[in-house]
């Protein structure tokens, strides 16, 4: 029991820090296109 709370707790994390560099990436993208759109 201890074993599967311990794993649940590192994919929590796992996770939290896969969606954290997906936002990133998006974020990086949409200020790409943001910059592309001024300088045109």
């Amino acid at each position: 029991m201890r074993m599967l709370a311990r794993t649940l707790f590192a994919f929590r994390a796992e996770s939290r820090e896969a969606y954290f560099v997906l936002s990133a990436g998006i974020m990086y993208r949409a200020m790409e296109k943001g910059m592309k759109l001024f300088s045109n």
